[in-house]
């Protein structure tokens, strides 16, 4: 009689210990089992310090060739600016009270998300335009904000009327411009003819605010006090001089502009917008509530009313999948189709999988994936939602991993998800690839893969001296299977093997990777990875550390800090346990192919093995005799 276990998988809670495939687990935690063997993933390789204590959101934005954290103690969604050819590299996202934008021209050292933004959208001025009177011309006035970067904003209310003076026109009463948006431009509109409600607004000038650290040509145009001027004589950097000014629009009706004004729907993007992402088209779109939100397109500021969508639901997350939204709500999803903001439509999908929580929403593979209490849900862009998760793992089983704490990402053909409830913490991967599912010991407090290189990063706790720990410890990104000496511990555990007759297994063996150890221990030598740690040791000048400054027993007598290639995090040894009727019989440390003896003076017919390692298996046997484990 003889078991073999040859290419391990990944577990089933939805099926019972003994129902199981062969090859598959009760345990499979760290194991990275997409090559057919049994291995455990390399560590993740710290990169940088992050400057919070509570991180919830994460994006890596690049400016300047410079490459930035934006971190917040907030869910966070971003997205790039669609704006073609951008020089200012803006990057835009939700998760804060209000939509936010970042801009390469408006960053601290050090860069803090918390500062470095400016509030996307450009309201609409407070008071209409005082228009001087005492002519005959019928005429009507509003203006905009503009911030630096172009964005144009809702017009004010209508100033003018029938009894419009004479050119140059007298204009005040102007609004000081809403700080945190950076607006720097007042452009005014005005009739060419008709009456207020029914005509077109034409483009006039445009004007900055009036600052004395600023010189100006003639006809520039600026806002003093609330009064508009020209320029009308070179004016120095320096305080306000009339005599160089004179007030009122002064431009006539002899080259009128043809720009109209094209904002008078351009609304500011709502107060606790969420979701945001971006489509094809170059609209963006987000939610609010039950509202679907969309911008207009390549006009990340601009979010008119009339392109909202309500639906019967509250909405939890929102996804771009091919030209169309995905819409996760707390009933069922939906999906938004259309070719332009303006047009979209919206169609309810039967399936009723309310999603329970926003940051397992991930856009991959052909679709959008998100967690329900039923499971991992994935919506295609037809409209078709299924339980991906189904044949491995019930709604009792999930529960265990607390999917309304759960963030995810989508990562090489897998899902990495990750939970905390108190001191209950870790992650799970699905690999659709190969239909496995497993568990890992590590817990990440955000994650972000960056769009440039493709790159997996988690946010954990840093490394800290745990003689003298901090009150609040640091955290820090880490490259996903960036340290390629050290590695997680894999353990694994089989089905339970149930015989039709009580028997002893006398005779086990593990066939391993043997060259694998050397392979990471000569990679350690050639890249002088112990030489890097200790140059740190010496740098920090203190090798062996002063009486009392280390827990007694923490190093041997006489040591030092000095590391050697035996502090890699990696062993050669296979730690094998083999279970009988439900109780531990057998412990045994394995380091080569050779057969080894399981003891004897016991029979049982409820069999089951685990291994915990470094290095890969590539096939587990025992059997009742050494003839039974040589034979086909």
């Amino acid at each position: 009689m003889k078991i073999t276990i040859e290419a391990p998988k990944g577990i089933s809670p939805k099926v019972s210990a003994d129902n199981l495939l062969n090859d598959a687990a009760q345990i499979a935690e760290n194991c990275k089992l997409e090559k057919g063997d049994l291995r455990a993933w390399s560590r993740p390789l710290k990169e940088d310090d992050l400057a919070l204590t509570s991180i919830a959101g994460l994006f890596r934005w690049t400016a300047n060739s410079t490459d930035y954290w934006a971190e917040s103690a907030n869910a966070l969604d971003h997205t790039r600016t669609p704006i073609s050819a951008d020089t200012y590299e803006r990057m835009y996202y939700t998760g804060e009270t209000e939509m936010r934008g970042l801009a390469n021209d408006n960053i601290s050292d050090p860069f803090a998300l918390s500062t470095d933004y400016y509030k996307i959208g450009v309201p609409a001025p407070t008071s209409a335009p005082t228009i001087a009177d005492g002519g005959i011309v019928t005429r009507y006035y509003v203006y905009c904000y503009v911030t630096k970067y172009g964005e144009e904003g809702l017009p004010s209310a209508i100033g003018g009327g029938t009894t419009v003076a004479a050119s140059p026109v007298g204009i005040s009463a102007i609004g000081a411009a809403p700080v945190g948006r950076q607006i720097t431009i007042l452009r005014l509109y005005k009739t060419a003819s008709g009456t207020a409600g029914t005509a077109e607004y034409f483009k006039v000038l445009d004007a900055t605010w009036f600052s004395a650290s600023t010189a100006y040509a003639v006809g520039d145009f600026v806002i003093y006090s609330t009064a508009l001027y020209k320029c009308t004589a070179t004016h120095s950097a320096a305080a306000w001089n009339v005599a160089h000014f004179t007030a009122g629009d002064d431009v006539t009706d002899a080259n009128p502009s043809s720009t109209v004004c094209p904002s008078t729907t351009w609304e500011v993007p709502l107060t606790g917008m969420a979701g945001l992402g971006l489509l094809p088209n170059g609209a963006l779109f987000g939610f609010y509530k039950n509202e679907l939100c969309f911008s207009v397109p390549n006009r990340p500021h601009a979010w008119p009313s009339g392109y909202r969508i309500s639906l019967p639901y509250d909405i939890v997350a929102t996804k771009a999948s091919g030209s169309s939204v995905i819409v996760m709500t707390k009933g069922n999803p939906y999906i938004a189709f259309g070719t332009h903001p303006e047009n979209m439509q919206k169609r309810q999908i039967d399936s009723f999988y309310p999603c329970v929580s926003k940051a397992t929403a991930v856009a991959a593979d052909g679709g959008v994936f998100y967690f329900s209490k039923e499971g991992l849900i994935r919506v295609t862009p037809d409209g078709l939602a299924q339980n991906a998760t189904f044949d491995i793992m019930s709604p009792v089983d999930w529960d265990d991993y607390y999917p309304t704490t759960m963030h995810g990402v989508f990562y090489h053909g897998k899902y990495f998800g990750f939970y905390k409830s108190g001191a209950d913490e870790g992650g799970f991967v699905i690999d659709f690839g190969n239909n496995i599912l497993s568990t890992l010991t590590i817990y990440a407090y955000a994650c972000h893969v960056t769009a440039e290189d493709g790159e997996f990063y988690l946010v954990t706790q840093d490394n800290i001296d745990e003689d003298d720990p901090p009150e609040n410890i640091p955290l820090c990104t880490k490259l996903w299977e960036g340290d390629d000496y050290n590695y997680l511990t894999a353990k694994w555990k089989s089905k339970k093997f149930i015989l039709d007759s009580s028997i002893n297994f006398s005779v086990g063996r593990i066939i391993i990777d043997s060259n694998f150890y050397d392979d990471v221990l000569a990679l350690v030598e050639s890249e002088s990875y112990i030489l890097d740690l200790n140059a740190a040791v010496f740098a920090a000048g203190n090798l062996v550390g002063s009486y009392g400054t280390f827990m007694y027993g923490r190093f041997e007598y006489g040591g030092d800090l000095i590391l050697s290639s035996n502090n890699v995090e990696i062993n050669a040894d296979i730690s094998f346990k083999l279970y009988a009727n439900n109780e531990l019989k057998f412990t045994k440390t394995v380091n080569s192919d050779k057969f080894f003896r399981l003891p004897s003076g016991y029979r049982a017919n409820k069999w089951e093995v685990q291994l915990e390692g470094n290095i890969p298996i590539r096939k587990i046997q025992f059997a009742t005799s050494v003839r039974s484990l040589l034979s086909e």
